[in-house]
């Protein structure tokens, strides 16, 4: 009984691409939460989430990648070279 658990487990894990120590967490916590079904449909449920935010990693709308190359956000961008008000037309020069 026991050794069919843990070969359940690692078959399962193989299926969902997920590490049998995720699955058998996932299938605990379905089962303290739902009890039966929850253990049933742990697993499903959880590729499913798995399968929808690689989706959205790949697509870069969860996790944004970080371009090296780009410029920063107007928000974060540099002061120009001699201060806030340089290149502004009639601007005064500050007092050192």
């Amino acid at each position: 009984m026991a050794i069919q658990v843990f070969v359940t487990q690692f078959v399962m894990a193989d299926a969902v691409n997920m590490t049998p120590v995720a699955v058998f967490v996932v299938v605990i916590l379905g089962t303290s939460i739902a009890g039966v079904l929850g253990a049933v449909f742990a697993i499903p449920t959880a590729a499913a989430i798995l399968a929808v935010t690689d989706y959205l990693r790949q697509r870069d709308v969860l996790l944004p990648a970080a371009d090296p190359g780009a410029s920063p956000p107007a928000d974060e961008a540099p002061e120009p070279a001699g201060g806030p008000d340089a290149g502004v037309e009639g601007a005064h020069p500050r007092p050192a």
